[in-house]
């Protein structure tokens, strides 16, 4: 694929990635991309003077999409307490939507919707983000669906948000099923796995009955009739996949409360 930015565009990725690297760092990745670097008076300058002689010397960018990549490989930000990561990243990303772009949480360029209304980029960007942050949903479930609502896309969004359910509880279990199978196997009366209290009086076990009977409902509700009902068939809007996401976050904040079941050797 043969990229070619405007020049505004890599203007706006300029002064982004200047506020966030050293003059070191940008000359470093500019060399690891095979971009000529060009002097300037500030490291925006430097940037956009380097960027655009490579788009006019080979009439692409290419490479200045490699530096994109290169800077928000995930491993400069393993130790990232500040969530720089994920501002640089949905900076970056409300630029390139305007070219028909975005980098998605594996460092890989996808293609989406082009929008050229910065209003509409807004909206788009952070509509569903605001109504999640609004309602504490979850870090989990902003951690699964966060590329796709980027998108705006509520089916994929609600589809990757359930799939977290069963890998908390495969994590926590240690069971490699999925579905009713996983929840059935891993909240089981007989033989639990995962246990969320004593189970000693009734209270209690009806509220473990109860988070089993919610991963099950969410499963029925959620994940089988995605997995099994065509994209262009399945129609959600804005409030009803929060309205869904808000459930799955609710398990989380359960699952957060579980825990493995012990195991005794014999003697």
């Amino acid at each position: 694929m043969n990229f070619n930015l405007n020049d505004r565009t890599i203007d706006a990725l300029s002064n982004i990635f200047s506020n966030s690297l050293t003059h070191n760092k940008i000359n470093t990745i500019l060399e690891e991309c095979n971009i000529e670097i060009i002097d300037g008076s500030s490291k925006t300058k430097k940037l956009y003077s380097s960027f655009i002689n490579y788009k006019n010397k080979y009439n692409s960018s290419n490479s200045i999409m490699n530096f994109i990549t290169s800077v928000l490989k995930a491993v400069n930000y393993l130790f990232d307490e500040d969530n720089k990561y994920t501002e640089l990243l949905e900076k970056v990303n409300k630029i390139l939507i305007t070219e028909g772009f975005q980098i998605d949480e594996n460092n890989n360029i996808v293609e989406v919707e082009k929008v050229l209304n910065l209003n509409e980029i807004e909206k788009r960007v952070n509509s569903i983000r605001k109504k999640l942050k609004d309602r504490k949903i979850h870090s989990e479930v902003l951690k699964y669906c966060k590329e796709d609502y980027l998108r705006k896309d509520y089916y994929d969004t609600v589809f990757e948000a359930s799939k977290s359910l069963g890998e908390r509880v495969r994590d926590l279990s240690g069971l490699n099923t999925d579905g009713t199978e996983l929840f059935q196997t891993a909240f089981s009366r007989k033989n639990p796995l995962i246990v969320l209290n004593q189970l000693n009086t009734e209270s209690e076990i009806n509220e473990y009955n109860g988070l089993k009977e919610l991963l099950l409902s969410i499963c029925h509700l959620v994940r089988n009739p995605t997995a099994h009902t065509p994209k262009i068939n399945w129609k959600m809007n804005e409030d009803e996949a929060i309205d869904i996401l808000s459930i799955i976050s609710f398990a989380h904040n359960y699952l957060d409360k579980c825990y493995q079941m012990p195991k005794y050797e014999n003697d």
